[in-house]
């Protein structure tokens, strides 16, 4: 099994230092000269770029040197129509690289905003004798960083960056309250002091110690911002949306056969599924969860909609505690395992797929106005901290009083304070007189690292993951669209029932069974079956009488498969590392209230994810240059590394 596709580098003075650490590093990620590597060295400095799974012209990694500056990347690039095409002459990777270093020189990184997929890479600027480590807009590829000295590590993940460097291990307690208060990470921290997160659409520039520029600097080219409305109706608007989405899945499936598909009963799967039923692109479809899940029912009918064969990925509940360990340590501890449960079984049904390409629609939610707020969650008066929307889509890992209840004391008070602080802070600098849309700003802004970047960051090892929703066209789109229109995915449902009525007769994964068309008859008749089908589930599946079939059976089904294997109780421990942050007594008391009700373990499994990561990173030895020999003599030898000089 290879790695997530990524970029790892180090740039260091010591001449013989960087290539070896890098081969060490590609060596722990399993991948050192294997062809999906692309290998490159040169005077106090080397990189390694792993291409995505997927042999795509789009796909890939690449090292270009052209008049003394080096350009290194990995993922998938998609260029914008008017620049330059390739020649025949040249890879289909080196016609990126061609481009895009012509590109950066004449316009610099701000030509990153005009690039779609999901990429990372590091550009050296003889000119000005300076590196900039980058990624694409909303960060899919995750970039760590860490820098000591004249030192610049540079790794796919946070565990990885810091063994690199062979420093003591330093837990940041910032990051630790962040896991628990949002199940995610705010700004660019990580568990670990020191190790940093490039954030999405920004840009790390690196000088070396004899330059007069500022190094370890961070830029930012790109965010997502609401503009003046471009659009004369809501048909305009549908219509616009249409075309983008369709454009958008033409490009991201051109040369593939038969892409793959996670699909629910929700709105965003399925208008990618439309879209591709309507364009004649046939993907194969998969549900994971339960039996009696409504993903599971409903993606089904609507696969058969769309002529597409469909797969059922059971959740194995007997397995789902070692699942679980091996994806908080995929994404680094970083994402609360609360959210993984349903996606556990996916990896091992991608790894039969490999090599092929997903398209995934979470960004499609959060265009169609999945954080919009209603007209009554902005009060007047009110500290936007204080606003339901803050409490419930920035706070998401528990309720405020009872998570600050659960940490000691002094934490608690200055962990809420910088919560506090960087709601309002997002909210009074948000380009828009808006209330609404300052709201939305603040929490499309916010979400480093959600489900959409960690969450599928497994799912890379095998797959090439594309998302229609981070295509330039249709963030423009949302960012012209008004929120009001989008609020509550309304628009979807219009174009849903206008473009694609097949779609609209097969209900909606909402907790109510619903479909969407607005036929009388036909929603009496789904909601009647859906009653029925709750009655005779509930006989078979017990635990769904209990906690339905919404977020609280999810976060319970989650909970007592680990409690039961034994390990979840680690937290409970005198040793416990979480008791670092969290009030003994406080846990206690929060472990017999979960164990009456499963349903309430959110906080439990935060805290059991970042115990888990934490003893994973005390297990780790750094990676001792010294010991490594002629470890990047071999690295050239093996994988052809080209030899450049920056100087």
């Amino acid at each position: 099994m290879g790695a997530r596709p990524g970029l790892v580098m180090v740039i260091d003075p010591r001449s013989q230092q960087p290539g070896c650490c890098v081969a060490a590093m590609l060596e722990a990620l399993g991948v050192a000269g294997q062809p999906q590597t692309t290998t490159i060295e040169g005077t106090g400095w080397a990189a390694g770029a792993i291409a995505p799974p997927a042999a795509l012209p789009e796909c890939g990694a690449d090292a270009w040197a052209d008049y003394g500056d080096i350009l290194i990347w990995a993922g998938d690039i998609f260029l914008p129509e008017d620049w330059s095409q390739p020649d025949a002459k040249t890879s289909p990777q080196g016609a990126v690289s061609r481009a895009l270093l012509q590109h950066l020189r004449s316009d610099g990184v701000d030509i990153l905003a005009k690039l779609d997929g999901a990429f990372c890479g590091a550009w050296y600027n003889r000119r000005r004798n300076r590196w900039a480590i980058f990624n694409d807009r909303l960060g899919l590829l995750p970039v760590f960083w860490t820098a000591a000295g004249d030192r610049l590590v540079v790794g796919p993940s946070a565990w990885l960056t810091w063994q690199a460097t062979g420093e003591p291990l330093a837990i940041d307690e910032d990051g630790v309250v962040d896991v628990l208060r949002t199940l995610n990470i705010t700004e660019d921290r990580t568990l670990i002091k020191g190790v940093h997160w490039l954030l999405g659409g920004h840009v790390l520039f690196w000088s070396p110690a004899n330059s007069d520029t500022r190094r370890g600097r961070t830029y930012q080219y790109w965010e997502f911002r609401h503009r003046t409305t471009s659009f004369r109706s809501r048909a305009d608007a549908m219509d616009a949306y249409v075309a983008g989405l369709e454009r958008t899945l033409k490009q991201q499936t051109a040369g593939v056969s038969s892409p793959l598909l996670g699909i629910s009963g929700g709105m965003d799967s399925r208008m990618i599924l439309a879209a591709c039923h309507r364009m004649g692109i046939v993907p194969d479809c998969f549900s994971a969860g339960w039996p009696f899940s409504e993903d599971v029912r409903f993606g089904r009918r609507l696969a058969r909609k769309a002529g597409a064969q469909h797969t059922f990925v059971p959740v194995d509940t007997g397995a789902l505690p070692e699942l679980l360990t091996a994806m908080i340590i995929e994404t680094d501890g970083l994402h609360g395992a609360g959210h993984m449960g349903i996606g556990s079984p996916v990896p091992g049904y991608l790894a039969e797929h490999t090599g092929s390409v997903l398209l995934e629609g979470y960004m499609l939610g959060v265009l169609g106005g999945a954080y919009f707020p209603q007209e009554g969650d902005v009060p007047l008066h009110c500290a936007p901290h204080q606003c339901r929307w803050a409490r419930t889509r920035a706070h998401s890992g528990g309720d405020i009083e009872q998570i600050n209840h659960l940490l000691q004391p002094d934490l608690a008070r200055s962990s809420y304070q910088r919560w506090q602080s960087q709601i309002d802070d997002r909210y009074h600098r948000a380009p828009s007189t808006d209330p609404l849309e300052r709201a939305e700003y603040t929490i499309v802004n916010g979400r480093s690292g959600r489900i959409d970047v960690l969450g599928l960051n497994p799912y890379r090892r095998h797959a090439a993951l594309r998302s229609p929703g981070t295509a330039g066209r249709l963030l423009d789109w949302c960012a012209d669209t008004p929120g009001s229109w989008r609020r509550g995915k309304q628009l979807y449902m219009e174009i849903i029932r206008q473009r694609y009525p097949r779609f609209a007769r097969v209900p909606r994964a909402n907790c109510n069974g619903l479909p969407i068309t607005k036929n009388r008859l036909l929603r009496e008749y789904c909601w009647q079956a859906e009653k029925l089908y709750r009655f005779r589930a509930g006989r078979r599946y017990p635990q769904t009488r209990r906690w339905g079939l919404g977020g609280a059976f999810k976060t319970a089904c989650v909970f007592e498969p680990w409690h039961n294997a034994g390990n979840l109780g680690l937290i409970l421990e005198p040793g416990a590392r979480v008791l670092n942050w969290v009030a003994g007594p406080a846990l206690k008391t929060l472990w017999q209230i979960v164990l009456q009700d499963p349903s309430q373990a959110t906080p439990l499994l935060a805290l059991k994810t970042i115990e888990t990561m934490v003893r994973f990173l005390e297990r780790l030895a750094p990676l001792h240059e010294p010991e490594l020999g002629n470890v990047s003599a071999q690295m050239r030898s093996e994988t052809g590394v080209v030899v450049c000089a920056t100087s």
